[in-house]
């Protein structure tokens, strides 16, 4: 016979049950709180979110992705891709729905895909939902919107594009290390210097490609661009080539020096030239010393050809004044001659001793330029002859004496008419 609980055990099983309920009743609350929080979060995510179950029919999704869709996030319930998307994608979706909750295992995805007409680039991350005895149930989705970001990769990649063209279009030789000389950018002329490809020698060490004492020289130069923080230009040779290069440092946000930008133009050229030029100024500039030492020469040559012309002249001078103008003196004297013949002897004596007077020389000078007509003309002016005398004397019209007594004023430079040629003809004397 089984034995009546009493009151008091009633009582007590009353009160432990009353425990339990409130227990039950607490976890259920702690339970809502963490689901309200758990969805507060995913509500306010940048990126989107959704739940399906394992039909691929939406359960659940974030206020973004309601937003892409143009809908509340509670209409997604009970929805399915072909609702939103066109059949192709909504099949792809689906497809890939099946394959990760046939897996059990979450997926990476990126695709892109046509909206309003462009073309939008999405990363997902989908992973199958799993109940306590680890049966599949669903499928969760967060993917975010890479559309900005691939852009950004995309004029990126033509950026580099055109800047790698840019620097394999120059004939110097260009590349970016690091400061232990390890290669992070080269172009094509420093790998044809090397004898070497790009791919070949971007991350190696430059000093390892170039003989030792080479990169024992060079790396004087990149130290001392690291210490200073300047550039430093220097020059080497190799395989006969002369080649000039700059390093510049390259500083980071703490303006230490990260990286060494070098250019390096062959100037081999550019020096023979310069050598070539050298040569030619020092052989000019030994012409030119020649040249000067036989003007030296030339000028004693005409100062001593001066001094002779200068003795010939007196000589001359001396030989008439003793060897013609003493028989012209006997003729005078001989009375044997008749009135032309006396005249014509004058005249002879006058043009005689004017070639030895300081007058005739004036005249026969390069500067007054007279014809011998002229002089001749100039002598009977000077001696006061009149036009009509002259013309009678050298037998010619008195308009031809006129026009040759003009050019004498014009080329002595006499403008005012009323000055007399006769004085100034003698002024000279």
């Amino acid at each position: 016979m089984t034995r009546k609980p009493t009151y008091e055990a009633l009582e007590e099983r009353v009160r432990e049950l009353e425990k339990e309920v409130t227990k039950g009743q607490r976890a259920q609350d702690a339970v809502r709180q963490i689901e309200n929080e758990y969805r507060t979060l995913v509500k306010h995510l940048p990126q989107k979110v959704f739940y399906k179950d394992k039909d691929s029919v939406y359960l659940f999704c974030n206020e973004n992705y309601a937003r892409d869709l143009k809908i509340e996030p509670e209409e997604i319930k009970g929805k399915t891709d072909f609702d939103f998307f066109p059949k192709e994608l909504a099949d792809k979706y689906r497809a890939d729905d099946r394959a990760i909750m046939a897996s059990g295992e979450p997926r990476d995805i990126e695709e892109h895909y046509m909206q309003d007409q462009k073309e939008v680039y999405v990363h997902t991350i989908k992973s199958p939902v799993k109940d306590e005895q680890g049966h599949v149930t669903g499928v969760w989705g967060i993917f975010r919107d890479i559309t900005r970001r691939r852009r950004c990769e995309h004029l990126l990649s033509q950026s580099e594009k055109r800047l790698r063209a840019l620097v394999d279009a120059s004939t110097e030789s260009t590349f970016l290390m690091r400061t232990d000389g390890t290669v992070l950018v080269a172009n094509q002329t420093v790998c044809k210097r090397l004898g070497t490809r790009p791919d070949d020698l971007i991350g190696t060490n430059i000093y390892d490609m170039v003989p030792r004492h080479v990169a024992k020289h060079r790396k004087v130069f990149a130290d001392r661009a690291i210490r200073s923080g300047e550039p430093v230009y220097f020059e080497d040779e190799r395989n006969g080539r002369v080649i000039a290069s700059t390093v510049y440092p390259v500083f980071d946000q703490h303006s230490k020096v990260r990286h060494l930008a070098i250019y390096g133009t062959d100037i081999t050229e550019d020096k023979q030239a310069r050598e070539a030029l050298r040569q030619r100024e020092a052989a000019l500039e030994s012409r030119k010393n020649e040249l000067e030492e036989v003007n030296t020469a030339l000028k004693v040559l005409l100062k001593q050809r001066e001094g002779d012309k200068a003795k010939l002249e007196e000589r001359v001078l001396l030989n008439v004044k003793r060897r013609v103008l003493p028989y012209v003196e006997k003729l005078k004297r001989s009375g044997r001659l008749h009135a032309q013949q006396t005249v014509c002897l004058t005249l002879l004596e006058s043009n005689l001793n004017d070639l030895a007077s300081p007058f005739g020389l004036k005249l026969s000078s390069k500067y007054f330029q007279l014809t011998p007509s002229e002089m001749e003309i100039a002598h009977f002016v000077k001696d006061g002859q009149s036009t009509k005398d002259i013309a009678e004397m050298l037998n010619l019209s008195t308009r031809t004496v006129e026009f040759h007594r003009a050019n004498i004023r014009k080329k002595l430079g006499i403008k005012n008419e009323r000055t007399s040629l006769r004085s100034h003809l003698q002024s000279l004397e």
